[in-house]
């Protein structure tokens, strides 16, 4: 990888990478997506609001294809997470 440092105001680093490069880097980051995912939804499962019988389990099942499907950014649990600020504390 080469690196490049151009002044302007300030002195930003701008990287050059090459194709293996920049596909391993997208790899890895969706590697990384599809981890925090199934650890949020594991997460999700521990403290979920409602109780797993057969009508809640129903919707939670429900609630994880809405959340997987991308038609929201949360499942209900115990600590009102979203995905994203439980990730902002599990990075």
């Amino acid at each position: 990888m080469e690196t490049k440092e151009i002044k302007v105001s300030k002195t930003i680093k701008q990287y050059t990478l090459t194709e293996d490069e920049y596909h391993n880097l997208i790899n890895n980051s969706r590697e990384y997506g599809s981890r925090k995912t199934k650890e949020y939804i594991i997460f999700c499962t521990k403290y979920y609001k409602l109780k797993l019988n057969f009508g809640g389990m129903a919707k939670f099942i429900e609630d994880i294809i809405d959340f997987v499907t991308g038609n929201r950014n949360y499942i209900p649990n115990l600590y009102n997470k979203t995905f994203f600020e439980w990730l902002d504390e599990h990075r």
